[in-house]
Order: C-alpha cells, then structure tokens, then sequence
C-alpha cells in the first residue's frame, strides 16, 4: 500500500503537514537494529521520523491538521504500517484514547470484519501516556491482527497501527513500537520576521431570488504574532445590499512553530495548524496570502 519515496520527497510531505505538522517522537540512535527490523531515524525540518530498511514509503490523502503516512515491508501482502499525526483540540486530547479507537475501527469497517481482542491498556511511552489495543479479523477472507497504539506527546497525537497476517505481524510488528517511539517534535523561537500583525481582506457577492436581493460582504481578519510567541486573532464582516450589519470576533492564544508549521492553541482550545511562508513582505497561511499590517 505504498510506493517507494526517496527521502527528499519525505521530507517534503513533513514541510507541509497540511496541516500540520505534526512531528512527535523520542528520539532514538541515528542508526538502529532490531533482531528484525533495520531502520534510521531522520532529522527533518520541525523533529524526527523513522524509515525501515527496504520498506516503502506513500503519503495518504487526509483532512488539514493530520499527517498520515503508511509503510510496506517488502511482502506488501503480509503487514502495512500506517502512522497518523495530528494536533487535536484541548478537548479532543482529553479523549483520545476514546476518539482514538472509533478512528481506528471505521478504518477496519471499510477493510474488512474485525472485533476488539481484549480490552484497551494504559501504557507509557518514553514518559508520555498512551494505550495499545489489538484487534483481531478478516480481510477478504484472510485471517488478520491489528495491534494500535496511541500515544500524547505534548500537544500532538499520535496513532500507529500494524495490520498483517499472522506471520507478517510476528516479522514486522514490533515497528508499531519503533515508529512511534522515533517521532518527535522539536520546537523553535518564532523568527523576527514573523512578529507583528497580518491582515487578509476578502469579499463576495451573494444573490438571492430576486434581482433586488443581494448582499455585498467584506471580511477582514488580522493575527497578530508577538516576539514571545503569543497572538491575538480578530476579525470582522460587513454586508450591505438589501441588508445590512457588522460582525466581529477576537481570540488570542499561543504559537508554537516547528518547522514550516505554525499550531495555534487559542485559549478557547481550539487549535488551528498550518504551513507558512514568508514571500517577501507577504505571509501565506493556509494557502491565503496576509499582508503586513
């Protein structure tokens, strides 16, 4: 289930965690073995990722926020590695060893019949809480074991999970635990040409049933990023047309950048996470262009 990728183009996919970007790992040896298993830890922009020893490498579609990645051992039949990342709200943290596995059984719905084998256990990982569970079913009629692994490492989760056959999960799964281990998150100062206040202004026209129904709308939003890594986020809305009015709104929080990610932690406790780029006196966000203020 996934295609050789060089490193470069992994690193890549880091950069933009689409989110993302979410990196979490403890760090490991640059080079490891496992009485099965050979595998590096790489140094990217933002933390730290595992890759094995002739294993492939494919990213997989997913919503803004999360990074998911799957590895294939070299009989792509027997097991697949899949890695999702995120950075989930106050709330969502709070329950993720809930959330967590109802993720992980709609996956195992859409692949085939599977049942929990056991109950869940609380573990810890490198000092961070988590949880493993396995399951146990069928693949197009192919007998199959899941073991899940959760794990909060500061303000990011993550999920691994190793599906196989029986004997693809004696060889390959013990890099459930490796790859979760290998993930880390390294934070870095929020850079001088980051600080101050951006503005996007955006507006539309909507119409309604009659010629005379419609409503011009102006949207103006504005993050402020302080040197010390706090922000304030406003914005307003203006329509007029056959009605009229103002809205406005402000929240404030803190930033934390890895990378060529930015995660907004609003106080609210939501949590917004983007790549960015400075082009020149311009700052894209989300693939929105701010202009300084």
């Amino acid at each position: 289930m996934i295609a050789l990728l060089d490193i470069h183009v992994l690193l890549a996919l880091l950069r933009q965690v689409v989110a993302l970007l979410l990196i979490v790992f403890l760090a490991l040896p640059a080079l490891a073995e496992h009485p099965t298993l050979a595998y590096k830890v790489h140094q990217v922009p933002g933390g730290t990722i595992a890759t094995f020893e002739g294993w492939s490498v494919r990213p997989v579609n997913s919503s803004s926020g999360m990074l998911v990645i799957d590895n294939v051992p070299p009989e792509p039949r027997e097991f697949l590695l899949r890695t999702i990342i995120s950075t989930p709200t106050a709330q969502e943290m709070a329950n993720l060893f809930t959330l967590g596995p109802q993720v992980v059984q709609q996956l195992l719905s859409r692949l085939g019949t599977f049942q929990r084998d056991g109950e869940q256990r609380q573990i810890t990982m490198g000092g961070d809480e988590g949880a493993v569970e396995t399951y146990a079913g069928t693949v197009n009629g192919a007998p199959m074991t899941v073991r899940a692994l959760y794990v909060k490492r500061g303000d990011v989760a993550i999920a691994v999970l190793g599906l196989g056959t029986r004997s693809g999960s004696e060889k390959y799964g013990a890099s459930v635990e490796i790859m979760a281990q290998s993930i880390t998150f390294q934070e870095s100062p929020v850079e001088a040409e980051l600080a101050g206040g951006w503005v996007l202004e955006t507006s539309a026209r909507v119409e309604g049933t009659t010629p005379s129904d419609v409503l011009n709308v102006s949207s103006t939003r504005v993050i402020t990023i302080y040197p010390n890594g706090l922000f304030t986020d406003t914005a307003g809305s203006t329509f007029t047309g056959s009605a009229s009015g103002a809205v406005e709104g402000a929240d404030r929080g803190k930033l934390i950048k890895r990378g060529g990610a930015l995660t907004f932690h609003y106080d609210n406790g939501n949590v917004w996470t983007t790549t960015y780029r400075l082009e020149g006196g311009a700052l894209r966000l989300d693939g929105k262009i701010y202009l300084r203020q």
